[in-house]
């Protein structure tokens, strides 16, 4: 009754002060976070009151399954894909990509319980063809969407940037590009708004779109970016954005970039980029990065990007001058260019890519990703100590563990570290929406 703080410990390391709730209780939580803390743990708990204090503890112990391992898979409707995945504020999780509905795919987005699968809610967000690339989710529940969508009798789709509430209702605010342009990437802004990334076609060649609205729900920019090395000609390279992540007042905007990049008697070359723009003007703030080549894998390209406390997480691929061999490559680039950590994955011949990167509590990269396998595209998830220098994954799993088509394309972890990953299988040569919980 007379404590005026209480300190607690976890195996002997400060994790900071309980809550004093009033009447003498003081209250916290300590996360249990998978495999990771299987064993015995000692928590310790010390009042005190001037300089008087005293301490008490108690233990608890954790069992959980082998990391990789699947704890629940929940299947969408025939014709459904998933191409990304977001956390909501009470844990549950969004599945954005396509519907098939009279069989015209339209974009479409679903809540799942995060504690079970369960299908919570489904929304068709345009009577229009086409699907969601990318979605971010704002702290009070709404959800900004990045689709690309096709009118009846247009040839190409175009980009369609919109804010919906939590219960997947349109807000009417949104934002659209031109015909030919493309979506990819989309990020949620401390403001409420949100910065868009893609692709625009310039002429003889491809430039990165981007688009903003602001929290008020103004459209601010909405421009493409032409990358123009020192001592090189306009338009002499084509770029695309594939996703982008916000830290502070910068964009970081990740894709590829295809030119000549080191010499200019060599073939054209792709290699992965990553471009800080100003949030609010589009202006390049730093060089751009682009990514090295390491022999044979001479050509590159980013698919996802995270966030990491010394930078920012990027996933994709490598291949040789033919791309006939491919390898998935994941690397950490910090805020000057340098990059801090890289990894390569499953090397061989046929596609294998990375779609999507996020890091967890414990400092590991999960990636997820797609996988040549006996001639089929199988999606691919695992896991690799950031700044590690371990040759094999942490753990793997293949999405589904079964030989039918497939890609892992989008990845996120919660409070507690439970993996989330999103995708799709194809059933009766059809394609049908996937989410997974992996322990870890």
């Amino acid at each position: 009754m007379h404590t005026t703080t209480m300190r607690v410990s976890l195996d002997g390391a400060e994790i900071g002060e309980l809550a004093d709730a009033g009447g003498g209780l003081f209250v916290g939580s300590v996360p249990v976070r998978g495999a990771i803390d299987n064993g015995l743990h000692q928590v310790t708990v010390v009042a005190q009151q001037g300089p008087f204090e005293v301490e008490d503890g108690a233990g608890y112990t954790v069992s959980a399954p082998k990391p990789g391992t699947m704890a629940w898979s929940e299947p969408g409707p025939e014709g459904s894909r998933t191409n990304r995945i977001a956390l909501t504020a009470d844990g549950d999780v969004l599945e954005a990509g396509q519907v098939e509905i009279n069989k015209v795919k339209r974009p479409g987005l679903r809540k799942r319980s995060g504690l079970k699968g369960a299908e919570l809610w489904s929304v068709t967000l345009d009577t229009r063809e086409g699907e969601v690339a990318d979605l971010s989710v704002l702290p009070d529940g709404r959800v900004w969407v990045a689709m690309n969508v096709r009118k009846p009798g247009n040839l190409s789709p175009q980009p369609r940037i919109a804010l919906f509430d939590a219960a997947g209702v349109f807000t009417g605010i949104e934002a659209f590009g031109y015909l030919g342009q493309g979506v990819r990437g989309i990020a949620a802004d401390a403001e409420g708004g949100c910065f868009a990334v893609g692709f625009a076609s310039a002429g003889n060649d491809l430039d990165i779109g981007y688009w903003r609205i602001d929290g008020a729900g103004t459209q601010t920019l909405g421009d493409h970016w032409d990358y123009v090395p020192i001592d090189k000609e306009k338009h002499s390279f084509s770029e695309l954005a594939m996703d982008v992540v916000i830290e502070g007042d910068v964009a970081w905007v990740v894709g590829a970039s295809n030119g000549k990049h080191e010499n200019p008697n060599l073939d054209f070359f792709t290699r992965g980029v990553l471009v800080p723009m100003d949030l609010h003007t589009a202006e390049v703030v730093a060089p751009v990065i682009v990514a090295s080549k390491s022999d044979p894998y001479t050509q590159s390209a980013f698919f996802g990007a995270g966030h990491h406390p010394l930078g920012v997480l990027v996933t994709g691929y490598g291949c040789d001058d033919a791309c006939a061999n491919y390898r998935i490559e994941t690397s950490l680039y910090g805020p000057t260019g340098l990059r801090l950590w890289h990894t390569a994955d499953m090397a061989g011949a046929g596609k294998r890519y990375g779609s999507d990167v996020v890091v967890d509590s414990q400092g590991r990269a999960l990636v997820s990703s797609a996988v040549t396998d006996k001639g089929v595209l199988r999606g691919y998830v695992f896991a690799h100590h950031v700044g590690g220098e371990e040759v094999f994954p942490l753990f793997d799993h293949w999405f589904p563990p079964s030989a039918a088509a497939s890609e892992a394309l989008g990845v996120l972890v919660d409070a507690y570290d439970r993996l989330f990953v999103g995708g799709y299988i194809t059933t009766n040569g059809a394609t049908q929406a996937h989410l997974i919980l992996l322990h870890q």
